[in-house]
């Protein structure tokens, strides 16, 4: 049946593009934790300036990580010692790196998702154009006139659609596939995570990374006007879901849909 052999064809593009992000992931951390291991190390002499300056960057940064500690407005903390320079710059240099990395990472991963949401959608549309009756959207003659055949017609309203429902947000994806086909998105386990991933991506690209009062409402794991934070091991498990929720849409459209397959697990839910 060509409607199931096309939507093994997504889940399969995708199962294949999240595990290669999700290698690439442990690959370059684990490259970036030997670069810096190897990298050129100063030769930390214990001469007085250099433990003395040692001690008071240790103070200082006891001060600015204690919450309850109020620091003084312009405060800080000269370091002369050529030594413990370059023990701070490298330190600093690999959070950089890894930071830039899992904000690069995460934008590419939520990405994919939403290009598994649109493709997925794409294939269940151009096998029943009758999903695309809403009494809604409307065509004018000039439009019409512009195709040759139904099936070049048809092709036009399936893209147009799907393209509409990609430009909006996570929610509006669900509410579509819910109200549509009766998919509900909710009885993935961790279809949270899906809406919160998508929802830091978003402080990332948008707001620097600070978060929202959107954020705040449906979230409260951080503060409003908060730095929000993405570490590798955060940026494995979205991977690691991502991988879930693709066989999860693939089963779920199958079942909605009658295509029976003894290799698919259904989740128990009302069609």
């Amino acid at each position: 049946m060509v409607f199931k052999e096309k939507l093994k064809e997504v889940r399969g593009n995708y199962q294949y593009r999240l595990n290669t992000i999700l290698n690439f992931i442990v690959d370059v951390d684990s490259y970036l934790d030997k670069y810096f291991e190897q990298s050129d190390k100063p030769d930390m002499h214990s001469d007085p300036d250099t433990i003395e300056e040692g001690i008071k960057l240790r103070d200082f940064l006891n001060e600015v990580l204690d919450p309850n500690h109020e620091i003084e407005n312009g405060k800080g903390i000269k370091i002369k010692s050529d030594a413990l320079s370059e023990v701070l710059m490298t330190f600093i240099k690999s959070v950089q790196y890894r930071e830039f990395l899992n904000e690069m990472t995460l934008s590419y991963l939520i990405s994919c998702q939403e290009a598994i949401l649109k493709d997925y959608l794409y294939v269940v549309l151009k096998n029943n154009p009758d999903n695309l009756k809403t009494g809604k959207e409307k065509i004018s003659y000039d439009e019409v006139l512009k195709f040759h055949n139904m099936d070049e017609l048809i092709e036009f309203i399936i893209k147009k659609m799907v393209d509409s429902i990609g430009y909006g947000s996570v929610e509006d994806v669900f509410n579509f596939y819910k109200d549509r086909f009766n998919i509900d998105f909710k009885d993935f386990d961790r279809w949270e995570v899906i809406v919160e991933s998508s929802l830091r991506r978003n402080l990332i690209i948008h707001n620097k990374g600070i978060v929202n009062d959107q954020y705040c409402r449906r979230f409260k794991n951080y503060n409003l006007n908060e730095q929000i934070e993405i570490d590798g091991k955060y940026i494995k498990s979205i991977a690691e879901n991502l991988i879930e929720f693709n066989q999860f849409c693939f089963s779920a459209i199958s079942k909605k849909f009658r295509l029976d397959d003894k290799n698919i697990v259904f989740k128990d839910s009302e069609s």
